[in-house]
C-alpha cells in the first residue's frame, strides 16, 4: 500500500499544479479559488507522502477487506450521482439536491422522516445561498428557470 499512496499522491500533486498552472488563463479574479484549492490539494498530497513514509504499515492494521454489501452501497451512491448530474438542467439544482441528500440519508438508513426532509430542504437552501447570493456562481434552476 505504500507504493500505491505514493502514485497516488503524485496523481493528485501532478492534476494539482495543472490545474493551478491553467488557472492564470482564467479572467482576473476568477482565479483565486481554483488556485487556492490546487495548493491545499498539494498540500494533503504531501501529508500523505509524509504519513506513508512515518507509518508504512497503517493499511496493514486495517479493519481488512471490502465487503460485497459495501460494494453496493458505494454502486448506489454512484448510480444516485449520475441520476442527480442527468437531472440537474431538467428539475434544477434546489429540487434536485433535496431529492439526492433526502433519498441518501434514507438509503443509508436514517429513518427519522421529518429530520430527513428538514436537512434536505435545508441543506438545498444553504448551498443555494451560498453559491448563487453569495458567490455569484449560476445554478440550473431547471422548471423555474423562467420565475427568478
Amino acid at each position: 500500500m505504500v507504493k500505491t499512496n505514493r502514485i497516488i499522491a503524485a496523481i493528485f500533486i501532478v492534476f494539482a499544479l495543472f490545474t493551478f498552472l491553467w488557472s492564470f488563463r482564467f479572467p482576473e479574479g476568477s482565479e483565486l479559488w481554483p488556485q487556492f484549492f490546487s495548493v491545499v490539494l498539494i498540500l494533503l498530497a504531501i501529508g500523505l507522502i509524509f504519513d506513508t513514509f512515518k507509518n508504512p504499515n497503517r493499511e496493514d492494521e486495517s479493519e481488512g477487506t471490502i465487503t460485497s454489501s459495501e460494494y453496493k452501497v458505494l454502486g448506489m451512491i454512484a448510480v444516485s450521482i449520475l441520476v442527480y448530474m442527468t437531472l440537474l438542467n431538467i428539475v434544477g439544482f434546489s429540487i434536485s439536491t433535496i431529492f439526492l441528500i433526502g433519498g441518501l440519508l434514507w438509503y443509508l438508513g436514517y429513518r427519522y422522516l421529518k429530520k430527513v426532509v428538514l436537512i434536505s430542504i435545508v441543506s438545498s437552501i444553504l448551498i443555494t445561498t451560498i453559491f448563487q447570493f453569495l458567490l455569484n456562481v449560476p445554478l440550473p434552476q431547471g422548471l423555474f428557470q423562467n420565475l427568478f
